[in-house]
């Protein structure tokens, strides 16, 4: 599905404007939790992380991304959108839903700045199990590869390594 299609599919699914349906679905994409891909037009990988909070997106409109962060010459791109992995998280009504919300009324964003929260559960409870960081990764519905950036990120090398800092081994 093209981003204009998404966008309807969150404003319509969340009773949100197209505006604020654009900021949840930009988190998504922040966030990766989104399985896509640029048309078969277009070679190369999508861009990952804070990148789409900025992004250059006309909607309305075609729904085109600027992606001027790779290419020497920055060209109007479409990026595709797995189905599934977006009815995952904003499923269509079974029955007609009340028309969206007006322009005016925002909602919250669900964007979540993960990397914060990861931080402060450290600083808060100390160095998670890997048990503990996949409970966390399901209730936060993050795939695996974003809980290995995270670890990678906040976590020191002999932590992830299989030790434990300071030479310590962790009481069982």
């Amino acid at each position: 599905m093209t981003l204009v299609e998404a966008c309807a599919q969150i404003a319509v699914a969340g009773r949100l404007s197209e505006v604020d349906a654009v900021l949840q679905l930009r988190g998504m994409l922040a966030d990766g939790v989104l399985v896509c891909r640029w048309d078969a037009e277009w070679a190369g990988s999508v861009p990952r992380g804070k990148w789409w909070l900025k992004a250059k997106i006309r909607i309305p409109g075609d729904g085109q991304v600027l992606d001027d962060d790779f290419d020497p010459f920055p060209t109007y791109k479409t990026l595709l959108i797995l189905r599934r992995s977006l009815s995952r998280y904003w499923p269509l009504p079974a029955a007609p839903s009340a028309p969206p919300a007006e322009k005016g009324k925002r909602t919250p964003p669900l964007h979540v700045d993960v990397d914060a929260v990861y931080k402060r559960r450290i600083d808060k409870g100390g160095i998670p199990t890997s048990a503990d960081d996949e409970a966390w990764r399901k209730q936060m519905k993050l795939p695996r590869r974003r809980l290995r950036e995270l670890r990678a990120r906040h976590l020191p090398a002999e932590v992830r390594k299989g030790g434990h800092p300071k030479g310590r081994k962790p009481r069982r």
